[in-house]
């Protein structure tokens, strides 16, 4: 259809030779092509900005995850230090932490935690199955899950103690 301008045709989303000529490349194809394409990419010498919706690179130390404002102190030192990866959080805490970023900075909220299990449910039974397992492992905390007086932050110190073990299960996660 015509856009008012005329437009080259489509290139191959999968040639690094095609990709490496871009400054920018921003992708919302999904982690299985992040994993793929990416790492090629960037071993291939390529210097430029990845802007990524799949959470493929969330956990790498080289990304920043885009909550501005939330972040923007985080982004922009990002971009003063060299990162070149930058990738879009978990929709569910991202509008979470929007929402409620503002009561953070000003001290009004002191803690929260937050879960949101379409992770699990979206990798199929086996990563269900390991949520479970982690689930139990926590639930055995005792006695902070037992004690009814017992403050938030020492039952919060628990569990995440507990999730830090090397007895917890991260074989399809690989992260707590």
């Amino acid at each position: 259809p015509s856009v008012g301008i005329e437009a080259p045709p489509l290139k191959d989303a999968f040639s690094v030779e095609e990709l490496k000529q871009m400054e920018i490349v921003v992708s919302c194809q999904g982690g299985d092509y992040t994993n793929e394409v990416h790492p090629k990419l960037r071993e291939s010498g390529w210097g430029g900005y990845w802007i990524d919706a799949a959470s493929a690179l969330r956990m790498k130390d080289n990304a920043i995850i885009v909550l501005d404002p939330v972040n923007d102190s985080a982004i922009k030192e990002g971009l003063k230090s060299g990162v070149k990866d930058y990738v879009g959080g978990n929709c569910t805490v991202s509008l979470m932490l929007m929402a409620l970023g503002g009561l953070f900075e000003k001290g009004w909220v002191e803690w929260l935690t937050s879960m949101t299990y379409q992770a699990a449910s979206g990798a199929g039974a086996k990563n269900m199955r390991e949520l479970v397992l982690q689930m139990e492992k926590i639930g055995a905390v005792d006695p902070a899950l037992k004690d009814p007086k017992a403050s938030i932050l020492d039952l919060d110190k628990a569990v995440t103690q507990v999730m830090r073990s090397s007895e917890f299960p991260v074989d399809n996660f690989g992260v707590p």
